[in-house]
Order: C-alpha cells, then sequence, then structure tokens
C-alpha cells in the first residue's frame, strides 16, 4: 500500500495493448520533482508512465489494485488528456469513489472547466503542483473530502525543492525520439521555471509568466549528484535558460571550478546570448542551443507572432554558435494570422540564409491557453469544441493526422504540408550541408553517430514533411 500514484497520461490506448505516445524521449521531469517533494514530506509515493514502461490501460489498473493508493494524480497535456479520462473513468468503474482522482498539468491549467465536463476526476490542480499535492495527499489519509479546483502557488525559491526522484523511473526506458537505447541516458533537468515572453502560439497560463531561476551552484550539485547516472550528459528542457545572463554564468563557473567533464544542450532565445556568454558556455561543456525563430518573415515573426527578435539578432547567435563549437538548432512554424504564400516562402529560405546548422519545422497547432488558439476559435479556424471533440475520439488515434491546425485564409492544409517538405529538402539536400556536417563530424565525432540514429526521421521529413513525432 503506498500513499501517492502519480500517472503520465499517454496520447492513446485505443486498440492497443501498448499505449501510443512519444514520452520516451525525457521522463516526466515535472512530476518527478512532485514525486520528491512528497517524499520529503514523508509520503510513499510510485510513479506509473504508461509509454515507456509499456503499460496497456488494463495493466496501468493492475498496477493500482496492487498499489492500493490513497490519492492518484495524473498529468496530462491537452495531447494527453484523452487517456487521462480513459484512464479516470477505468479508476471509478473499478475502485468507485474511495480513491480521490486529480488532474495536473498544463491542459487543466488552462481549461479549469475540463473537470466538470468529465466528473471522472474528482479535483484538478492548477500550477505548480509539489505544495498541493502534498497538503491533498494528508488530507486523503485523514479521508477528508476533496474536490474541485485547487490553485497553486508558486515556488518563489526554486532551490527550496529536492532533486527530482529519478530513482522511481527506470532510466533505460527513456532515449532520444528517433535513436537507440544505447549507452546511459541523457539526464533531463531544469535551470528555471515559467516565461515572461507572450509569443501568441504559447500557451500562458498564470504561473508562467513568473521567471525564476536555480542558483548555479544549487543546478551543478544536481549535476554532480546524478553525473554517473547519465554519465555528464545533460539536457536543460526548460523554456529560457539564459534570461539572466550572470546566473548563467555563474552556472558555468561552477561547472569549471568543479572540473566536471560535462556535455549539455539547453533552450533559449537568440536576443539573449552574446559572445562572452556564448564562449563561458562552451568552456563549460554546452554543445547544442535551440533558438525558437518561428518565422523567417520578419513580420510575421514580430507583428502578429510576438517574437520581438531582429535578423541581426538570429544571424549573430548563429555565428557566435558556429565560432565557439556549438550546434546552432532552429524551430520554425508554418500557418500564422494572416500568413501568405510570400510569408511562408520567406520560411523556407530562412534557415540556409542565416546559416543554421540544424532545423525543424511544423504546422501550427493552436494550443489551449494560447492567444493564437482564441483568435482561431473566434474565425472559425477551429472548432470550439475541439478539445471535447478529441477527447470523445472523433479525431480518432492520429493526433498529427486530424488535430486541427491553423490553415491561414487563402491557404489549404496541402499548401503548408508541401512548403514544410520542400523547407526540409531546401536545407538538407544541399552540398554546402553536408561539407558542414562533415566538419562537425571531425569536431565532435559523437554527432555522426546521433545523425545516424535519426536516419528514418530525416527521411520521413523529406519525403512526407513529417518527423514522426506527436509535434509534428
Amino acid at each position: 500500500m503506498i500513499d501517492v500514484l502519480l500517472i503520465h497520461a499517454p496520447i492513446s490506448f485505443e486498440n492497443r495493448d501498448t499505449p501510443l505516445g512519444d514520452q520516451t524521449s525525457n521522463p516526466p521531469i515535472g512530476l518527478l520533482y512532485i514525486a520528491s517533494y512528497l517524499e520529503k514530506e514523508g509520503f510513499n509515493v510510485k510513479v506509473i508512465d504508461p509509454v515507456p514502461q509499456g503499460l496497456s490501460l488494463k495493466k496501468v489498473i493492475n498496477e493500482i489494485k496492487k498499489y492500493k493508493p490513497k490519492i492518484i494524480g495524473i498529468s496530462a497535456v491537452t495531447f494527453g488528456t484523452r487517456s487521462a479520462v480513459e484512464i479516470a473513468k477505468k479508476i471509478k468503474e473499478n475502485f468507485g469513489n474511495k480513491i480521490p482522482i486529480g488532474l495536473g498539468g498544463m491542459h487543466i491549467s488552462c481549461d479549469p472547466d475540463f473537470i466538470k465536463r468529465y466528473p471522472y476526476f474528482d479535483f484538478g490542480v492548477i500550477g505548480e503542483g509539489e505544495e498541493v499535492m502534498a497538503k491533498l495527499t494528508k488530507k486523503a489519509i485523514e479521508k477528508k473530502k476533496i474536490k474541485g479546483i485547487y490553485e497553486a502557488q508558486i515556488i518563489k525559491n526554486l532551490d527550496d525543492l529536492p532533486f527530482p526522484a529519478r530513482h522511481l523511473v527506470n532510466p533505460s526506458n527513456y532515449y532520444p525520439p528517433h535513436g537507440k537505447k544505447t549507452g546511459k541516458p541523457v539526464a533531463t533537468m531544469i535551470s528555471s521555471r515559467g516565461c515572461p515572453y507572450r509569443c501568441t502560439f504559447c500557451s500562458q497560463p498564470k504561473n508562467r509568466a513568473a521567471y525564476r531561476i536555480r542558483s548555479g551552484k544549487n543546478i551543478v550539485d544536481e549535476m554532480e549528484k546524478i553525473y554517473d547516472y547519465c554519465d555528464g550528459k545533460y539536457s536543460f528542457v526548460c523554456d529560457t535558460m539564459t534570461m539572466y545572463k550572470q546566473k548563467t554564468i555563474d552556472m558555468c563557473n561552477e561547472i569549471i571550478k568543479r572540473k566536471l567533464k560535462v556535455k549539455w544542450l539547453a533552450n533559449t532565445r537568440v536576443n539573449l546570448v552574446d559572445e562572452e556568454l556564448i564562449a563561458k558556455m562552451a568552456e563549460a561543456g554546452c554543445t547544442d542551443l535551440f533558438f525558437g525563430v518561428e518565422s523567417g518573415n520578419s513580420h510575421i515573426r514580430n507583428d502578429v507572432v510576438h517574437k520581438n527578435i531582429t535578423d541581426r539578432q538570429i544571424e549573430t547567435a548563429m555565428k557566435l554558435c558556429w565560432k565557439y563549437k556549438i550546434q546552432s538548432n532552429i524551430y520554425m512554424m508554418l500557418g500564422f494570422p494572416t500568413e501568405t504564400k510570400k510569408e511562408i516562402e520567406d520560411s523556407i529560405t530562412y534557415p540556409t540564409k542565416i546559416g543554421a546548422d540544424v532545423m525543424g519545422i511544423h504546422i501550427t497547432w493552436p494550443q489551449p491557453g494560447s492567444p493564437l488558439y482564441d483568435e482561431a476559435i473566434r474565425d472559425k479556424i477551429i472548432p470550439k469544441t475541439v478539445v471535447d471533440d478529441y477527447v470523445q475520439g472523433k479525431y480518432g488515434e492520429s493526433v498529427t493526422a486530424y488535430w486541427p491546425v491553423y490553415v491561414p485564409k487563402g491557404l489549404e492544409l496541402s499548401d503548408l504540408v508541401e512548403a514544410k517538405k520542400r523547407a526540409y529538402r531546401k536545407f538538407y539536400l544541399r552540398p554546402a550541408w553536408l561539407i558542414r556536417r562533415l566538419q562537425w563530424y571531425f569536431k565532435t565525432p559523437e554527432k555522426f553517430f546521433s545523425d545516424f540514429g535519426e536516419i528514418g526521421a530525416v527521411l520521413s521529413a523529406l519525403f512526407t514533411g513529417a518527423t514522426g513525432s506527436v509535434e509534428s
């Protein structure tokens, strides 16, 4: 018998002995933070991650029968809501009201009425769940009523949180989305929470606005503690690592001072890096930086998307990454309000123009909680019932094939799909890119093996425009 069971909702359970999803890339770091906080408070915790564990819905229920938890928390992004409802419904069928069931994660934070529409859930948690789940677990143990929406306070000092409870998942279950299980997994980490920027396509629940960053010492303490777990390889999955330049430099100096031989990658913005910072990050083991560029057309990027970054800032960031042997990876999107064929063409040619090393380009999906989502509903680009239609199975099992995307007026979906394929071909089928890639292999031979594992995804992108992940 345990106190708390935390479940990471997959994309789907339909017609499968094992669940559908691409959650094998990273462990559910948010749930592992909640789990470690609960353990610190003295509770017994288990984590179920159905996709990497290969658990069908029936097996999930069998796990619940085995553990007999006093409270269950299910975490779901929008594309996990369908399976979250299936799990909660099946728990109610098997256990009645004996176990309080809660929904947390990004979707409920943007759509708190969700649990009213699907009353299989007893409660919902909006925001960061550590403190709230500790209080609710205590109530569950005391057999007090748990019902409704609980809004969490943000964790002001992230250094106060215990490190994620990685011992509750099997590290060998996690590997790159198109790669193979070779060696130890890269350790997923966060250096910060929140994002003060307001890009129109991004979900924006209240707790995301409060940007907080861990101290360099606290971050490197965790890196050092789990060094053997990951052979010194780390992936920072927070939105914007370099918001405060000095904080990032402090982290890098801490790595250098401790003489840690590490390799790590991170997400940031082109307007939040300069030569001093890039040089210091490279010295401290940074191998890859990921930048959201979104559009190759400055009007779409800044006036429509509100990215607020210039062509010069983008080009400078790419050059600095190349100079200091950090691989530059950019994200692009097609399908924004008012976007024309000419502006889409600007995005197709842009990655080559700025000298990026790697690029990914996707068709825009309006996400609940984003200004774009509200605009898409208002303009009848997507139906108001899109989430409920998805939960009720009206889009089938293939999210990438049927979830409504944003198609600008005057264009067809086929225009965006063809543009996406052309973008991949124009960027990757260039002698200049192949020569540049060979240069990378000589500088960092491990990139060859990384690329080799991505061959299937690359071929799919070149010929179909899809990369095989649910984000495609």
